[in-house]
């Protein structure tokens, strides 16, 4: 057993006080109120504490099984939270294959109606005939690429 002579207490890069305890035969050891924190109160001079190294460090000897992470006990709602957000994950990844099936879709339907369709330019109610001609080919599009799921019932900006 070793007895502590010297104590100098200091914060650690965090911010968290770290006790420089010097013990009689001239050991320094690092008591942090945040990892040792069992132990940290007790830590005063005059105390007596068996020291053991590790590494290159001096460290007093506790039991350290009272403590308990920060997370324990918190399993279910970090299960629960990781679900969820894997459903949100996934919703959003369904949102965009649809919305690039959409514009896909949208576009291709553009180009078979100015290629195919010229004559459509001539008729008295073009816009209206574009539209329908446009509408039935984007409707055909979609749904042989098997991704129907409510797409053709999208707003479009016309």
């Amino acid at each position: 057993m070793h007895k502590v002579t010297k104590i100098e207490i200091k914060n650690d890069r965090n911010g968290s006080p770290l006790k420089y305890t010097t013990f009689e035969d001239g050991r320094v050891v690092y008591v942090n109120s945040k990892y040792d924190a069992s132990i940290y109160e007790q830590v005063v001079e005059g105390a007596e504490f068996e020291l053991i190294k590790e590494g290159n460090f001096n460290k007093i000897k506790y039991d350290k099984m009272g403590e308990r992470p920060a997370w324990a006990g918190k399993t279910n709602q970090i299960k629960e939270a990781v679900a969820e957000k894997n459903a949100s994950i996934g919703k959003s990844m369904d949102r965009k294959e649809n919305a690039i099936t959409l514009a896909g879709t949208a576009r291709d339907a553009t180009l078979i109606v100015v290629n195919l369709y010229p004559e459509l330019a001539n008729v008295p109610d073009k816009e209206e005939a574009i539209k329908i001609v446009w509408e039935q080919w984007r409707t055909w599009l979609i749904e042989k690429s098997g991704d129907a799921k409510d797409i053709t019932e999208t707003k479009q900006p016309f």
